[in-house]
């Protein structure tokens, strides 16, 4: 009887697996010039896969040797060992049973496998002008994974960036054994279709039908890259956590590009970010003046001539003023003032409660001065220092300050749900917030920190922004400015003198008592 090859695919291998060792093996057929058989043991965890391809069962008319049974992932020099016992063995069916997962152990045979798994390509609808790019999310058994969970969102989110390089203008098609989660971490973004649950057959036409592609460190992506491939492909720089730890296993081919990324917890904050509590009572108030404040961290009398500014030039002069502080400011009278003093602890308690406590909010810090006299339209502008380049956020570290990795936390967030146009929301200027979009952007977010609200805020609701000119200084000479902003190095004898003169009257609710600057 004529020898015969025999491939004995590994138990419960995947459906990228099976096509790793059916073309392994066809291939060492092909180069001993002998007939090929498989065999696929029955499982409850995963079915025979390849007849999706017209390839479907084919065991050998006799019983098998086994000449060879290997675990780990496969390399060419496994090919070389394998052909040499299946020469060797006077079996007339020798079975081998490895799984080879690199390109460079059919690389011989590649055309003749890319046309034997060929697959009609699904229609998508790809935008006017956009170049398909598919991304293929592998989560599933993987999540937890003591080395197969490398793949986090910042992982998509760089390939993604690192794609917009490759390819002019890439819109971005998902498939997933988990589309919640895509839907979750990019279903926001405008060049982001998430395709609706589908058979792995689609997944893979889908990514055939793409001219590039991102994928997971999983073969089953593997092979959609490969076989579309007409374009960058894009994979982990890392396949799996521990090295080594499948041997010498290398599947990504070198031409394939190579992103970071991996680590779960890049991000991982220095604090907690507080989840968004809504009050129970909302109330009934159109607008309010809110000014977070703690004693301990008052450096001068910053809060009471913030009050006489909003007092002196704020056109809205029958609006609440809330004091969100540590405690009551002494200087304040007990009187039923339009001043009133809300007992809070933290920065993340006056976010989640002043946000809330009217339709629009002005959002004020002791810091801030009003200069001449100013409106709600004014104030409501949301104005930037400069715009933030994407290269800065793929390269930046985690900050040891808290409110500054929550900064580079939110950007990357809004990143991955498509905002572009990054800039740098923080003037020390009075802010306007609606109570509707302060929620959204609370639940989104999360509850961390003034800088990083407001840049998560205008990045979602950017309206009339402009870039900041002339409206801002932290200068004695306040020239034509709106505001003056006391900043630490600023604060000096002239500073003080200069708001002394400007700002010399005592409002209603101040105790009328003289005090040293």
């Amino acid at each position: 009887m004529r020898k015969t090859f025999v491939l004995k695919f590994v138990q419960d291998a995947g459906l990228g697996n099976q096509i790793f060792e059916w073309a392994t093996g066809y291939g060492i057929s092909k180069r001993l010039g002998i007939p090929y058989n498989w065999v696929w043991s029955p499982s409850k965890k995963r079915k025979f896969g390849l007849g999706i391809f017209g390839i479907e069962e084919n065991p050998p008319a006799g019983d098998t040797e086994l000449v060879m049974d290997r675990v780990g992932q496969g390399n060419a020099t496994l090919v070389e060992i394998a052909e040499k016992r299946v020469t060797a063995s006077e079996s007339p069916h020798p079975a081998v049973t490895c799984p080879f997962q690199a390109e460079e152990c059919f690389i011989d045979v590649a055309d003749e496998i890319r046309e034997k798994f060929k697959l009609d390509p699904l229609p998508l609808n790809v935008p006017e002008g956009r170049t398909p790019v598919a991304v293929q999310v592998r989560q599933g058994d993987y999540k937890n994974h003591p080395r197969l969970d490398v793949v986090a969102p910042a992982y998509f989110a760089q390939a993604m960036h690192r794609m917009k390089e490759l390819v002019p203008n890439p819109h971005f098609f998902f498939t997933s054994d988990d589309l919640p989660w895509c839907q979750e971490h990019f279903g926001r973004r405008s060049d982001v279709t998430i395709l609706p649950p589908h058979s792995m057959e689609d997944g893979l036409r889908m990514m055939v039908a793409c001219e590039a592609h991102i994928i997971s460190n999983s073969t089953y992506g593997w092979w959609g890259a490969w076989l579309g491939e007409k374009g960058p492909v894009i994979a982990p720089d890392k396949w799996h956590m521990v090295p080594g730890s499948y041997g010498a296993w290398e599947p990504v081919p070198k031409r394939w590009h190579r992103v970071g990324g991996t680590k779960k917890d890049t991000m991982r904050p220095l604090i907690d970010v507080m989840p968004f509590k809504p009050l129970e009572t909302l109330p009934s108030l159109d607008r309010a003046i809110v000014i977070p404040w703690k004693k301990d961290a008052a450096k001068w009398r910053e809060l009471r001539f913030c009050l006489r500014a909003i007092d002196k030039f704020f056109e809205d002069r029958d609006c609440p003023i809330y004091i969100l502080g540590t405690n009551r400011p002494g200087f304040l009278l007990f009187e039923n003032h339009r001043v009133k003093c809300l007992d809070t602890w933290s920065y993340w308690e006056a976010l989640n409660t002043g946000t809330q406590l009217a339709k629009k909010v002005l959002w004020m810090n002791d810091d801030v001065f009003f200069l001449k006299p100013t409106t709600w339209e004014e104030c409501a502008t949301p104005l930037y220092l400069a715009p933030i380049q994407q290269e800065f956020l793929d390269k930046v570290l985690p900050q040891a300050n808290a409110w500054r990795q929550g900064v580079v936390k939110v950007l990357q967030q809004l990143h991955q749900m498509g905002y572009e146009d990054h800039k740098i929301y923080s003037t020390h200027t009075p802010y306007v917030y609606e109570r509707d979009k302060s929620v959204e952007v609370l639940e989104e977010f999360g509850v961390w920190d003034k800088m990083p609200f407001e840049m998560a805020y205008f990045h979602m609701f950017p309206e009339g922004s402009r870039k900041v000119t002339t409206e801002k200084t932290v200068d004695h000479n306040f020239g034509d400015a709106n505001y003056l902003n006391l900043v630490d190095a600023a604060l000096t004898k002239e500073v003080k003198q200069a708001l002394a003169d400007l700002l010399p009257d005592y409002p209603a609710w101040e105790l009328n008592r003289p005090f040293q600057l």
